[in-house]
């Protein structure tokens, strides 16, 4: 949560000094997701506070959730995603390198992340090297 905070922070504060319009979009960018990031963070925080639970709408807890799913399927289904999320890894990485100006790029370099951790648990449950 601070990082998100102290990043927003950061991140706002230089748009007052930036000289080029690539600085204000890039640095309104950073602001504007690490402000939603921190949002989301506090409401899961007062949530817990006053109601004692968890309200679970944070995006880490949908990938606890889909942790707990690589780690129940069979070494089979886990081989199989294996080669699905390789194979999306390059159409992802292939999009991006065609077309790195898109209004969908932050999107995919997210999903990259989201693939590479995902096969990295994989191989870490299958004991690859």
């Amino acid at each position: 949560m601070l990082t998100a905070y102290e990043l927003y922070t950061k991140a706002r504060m230089s748009l007052f000094s930036v000289e080029t319009n690539a600085q204000i979009v890039e640095l309104s960018r950073i602001t504007v997701v690490n402000y939603l990031e921190n949002r989301s963070i506090w409401e899961e925080l007062n949530y817990y506070k006053i109601h004692g639970q968890l309200l679970g709408k944070h995006k880490m807890f949908e990938r606890w959730k889909r942790n707990q799913q690589i780690r129940e399927m069979s070494i089979m289904d886990m081989f199989k995603l294996k080669m699905n999320l390789e194979h999306n890894l390059v159409v992802v990485n292939g999009r991006l390198r065609k077309e790195p100006d898109s209004k969908y790029s932050g999107d995919r370099l997210e999903r990259i992340e989201e693939i590479k951790a995902e096969l990295l648990q994989i191989k870490q449950l299958m004991n690859y090297k």
